[in-house]
């Protein structure tokens, strides 16, 4: 018998990746625009940026923070890791996209500084990548403020462990800026 909790969880899990979907497609096809339409620039805070945008199709401008980590030879988005208020919850969301070629049962995780780690699981590949998403509960909101660095592990298809680490700094003040 599946329990009540559970139920509750595959229904936020399910409304939290419809949002979350619309905001991608918004992402990917902004870069397919003609070059007349508006250029976005996040606000910057140290090592985290903030974006704020309306999606086409949608009335309401949906604002985030995020950090990207490149290959420094090419600038190639390797992982995305972003922040946001959905408007189903009263807490906010990290999802984290990984570049295809992962191995999606061990999913990932996240872990701040020497803190405990959590297990993430995927929850939807797409043209930019895969993405495993999650509430953040209070503790691990008041870890990222805290920390100076936050570590996401994940699987090859090989199965080898990769790890990488970024950098917290400026997230307190990232947060602090999103329009909840």
């Amino acid at each position: 018998m599946v329990s009540t909790r559970v139920k509750i969880s595959v229904l936020f899990f399910s409304a939290l990746f419809a949002v979350l979907s619309g905001v991608a497609v918004a992402q990917e096809t902004a870069s397919q625009e003609p070059p007349a339409q508006k250029q976005l620039v996040p606000e910057k805070y140290k090592d985290w940026s903030k974006l704020c945008e309306t999606p086409k199709g949608l009335d309401q401008e949906i604002c985030y923070i995020f950090q990207n980590i490149t290959v420094k030879d090419t600038g190639q988005v390797i992982m995305n890791i972003n922040i946001h208020y959905p408007e189903n919850l009263d807490k906010a969301a990290m999802v984290v996209t990984l570049p295809m070629g992962v191995a999606l049962v061990p999913g990932i995780r996240v872990q701040v500084d020497e803190g405990e780690a959590v297990g993430v699981p995927y929850s939807v590949c797409l043209n930019n990548g895969c993405r495993a998403g999650f509430p953040l509960e209070e503790k691990m909101l008041a870890a990222l403020k805290k920390g100076s660095k936050l570590n996401i592990t994940f699987a090859s298809l090989q199965g080898k462990g990769t790890k990488f680490t970024t950098s917290l700094s400026g997230f307190t003040a990232a947060v602090a800026a999103l329009k909840r």
